[in-house]
């Protein structure tokens, strides 16, 4: 079982890192690069999964001992794959990749912002930069899913930043997210009653 186990996290290290090259060979190509993204995304989200339920912590180190840091170290090892997947998010060309590169990105942060010193620093910076950073807060603003979704979930380790959380204070941003959220609640019987 234990060996079988082994191969089975293998397996999905090797798959995002075949994802990423995919993706890194064309990522103009929005079938291409979206699909690739986005199965990668997937993979990304059940390992971070497997990681959460045995430690809640977002902002962990322990996921040293979990297949999801292999994964994370896939992006980070080509040096063009983050800022890379930062274009595509930004691109207004396709709304497919876009949503791919949110939903990519969303399911990467959590452990992208605890990697060591240096690649954090390229994933706050790509994070933080001005032109990311308001079209974060175009989408967060305007509240149209997926990309509503993916900003807010950006926007959460964006504000991290000083600047980037004196933006979000000074546009409101918090007020709305929750009344937002309160909508969300009050639509959905089975949040309130339980």
């Amino acid at each position: 079982l234990l060996c079988a186990m082994d191969t089975d996290e293998e397996d999905g290290m090797a798959r995002v890192q075949q994802l990423l090259d995919t993706f890194m060979s064309d990522p103009n190509n929005p079938a291409v690069a979206g699909d690739a993204l986005t199965s990668a995304a997937t993979l990304l989200e059940d390992e971070e999964r497997n990681f959460r339920l045995t430690n809640p912590d977002m902002f962990s180190r322990e996921r040293e001992h979990f297949p999801v840091w292999e994964m994370l170290a896939a992006v980070v090892r080509n040096d063009n794959c983050l800022p890379e997947i930062f274009r595509a998010l930004e691109q207004r060309r396709d709304a497919v990749l876009q949503a791919a590169a949110g939903r990519f990105l969303v399911a990467a942060a959590p452990g992208l912002a605890c990697l060591p010193s240096l690649n954090q620093s390229l994933f706050m910076e790509l994070l933080t930069h001005d032109s990311v950073e308001q079209k974060l807060f175009e989408w967060a603003d305007k509240g149209q899913l997926p990309m509503c979704g993916y900003a807010e979930g950006l926007l959460a380790l964006a504000v991290l930043d000083d600047q980037c959380a004196d933006e979000a204070v000074r546009r409101g941003l918090v007020p709305k997210l929750l009344q937002r959220l309160k909508g969300i609640v009050w639509e959905d019987a089975s949040v309130y009653s339980a």
